[in-house]
């Protein structure tokens, strides 16, 4: 079974090594990222400023819509 864990800041410092950690164990990663996207593949992005409220509301639905639950 797939496991799923969504990670804030997960394109650079602290958040980034956190999410390819994540990934090395195994996990499918979703990063979330205030600012641009990246397009390198490594991680599902998903646009969440976690600072706001709606941001975090939006990205958790789109969470559990696409990908059911986070482990």
């Amino acid at each position: 079974m797939k496991k799923y864990a969504f990670v804030s800041g997960g394109t650079r410092g602290i958040g980034r090594a956190c999410a390819q950690k994540l990934k090395e164990e195994g996990y499918h990663v979703l990063a979330g990222a205030s600012g641009t996207l990246p397009q390198d593949g490594e991680f599902i992005y998903i646009r969440c400023d976690i600072s706001d409220p709606e941001h975090r509301q939006n990205a958790l639905a789109y969470i559990e819509e696409n990908y059911g639950r986070l482990d």
